[in-house]
C-alpha cells in the first residue's frame, strides 16, 4: 500500500482527497500547516506528496525546495491558483506536476498519481 502525505491547510478539501485516495488503497496521513508538513515530508515514510501552495505559514514553493535538498520524492503542487506562472513557478521549483483544486479527487488518482 503506497503511503501519500497530503500538506493542505483547507481541512474540508484535504479530508475530502484523503477519503478518496484510501478509498482507491492509499495509506494517507494529512499535515494542515507547513512547518509539519515539511517536517512529515523529509521523515522517509512517503512515497508522494500533494503539497499546497498558499500554506498561511510558508509557501509551498519554499517547502518543496527544502524536500528537494534532500528527497526526490515525487511531489505534487496543488492549488487554487489558475495563472500559468504559478504552474511554471512550481514546476521550476521541480514539482513533479501541478494540479489546480478545483478537480475533483478522481480526476487527482486517474491523472495524476501513479505509484
Amino acid at each position: 500500500m503506497a503511503s501519500v502525505l497530503i500538506i493542505d491547510d483547507d481541512v474540508e478539501l484535504a479530508e475530502l482527497f484523503e477519503d478518496y485516495l484510501e478509498q482507491e488503497q492509499f495509506k494517507v496521513e494529512t499535515r494542515f500547516n507547513g512547518r509539519e508538513g515539511l517536517e512529515a515530508a523529509l521523515s522517509g515514510r512517503f512515497e508522494l506528496i500533494i503539497l499546497d501552495m498558499m500554506l498561511p505559514d510558508i509557501k509551498g514553493t519554499d517547502i518543496l525546495r527544502q524536500i528537494r535538498e534532500q528527497s526526490l520524492i515525487p511531489v505534487l503542487m496543488f492549488t487554487a491558483k489558475g495563472d500559468d506562472i504559478d504552474s511554471i513557478n512550481g514546476l521550476e521549483t521541480a514539482a513533479d506536476d501541478y494540479v489546480h483544486k478545483h478537480c475533483t479527487p478522481r480526476e487527482q488518482v486517474l491523472t495524476h498519481i501513479h505509484i
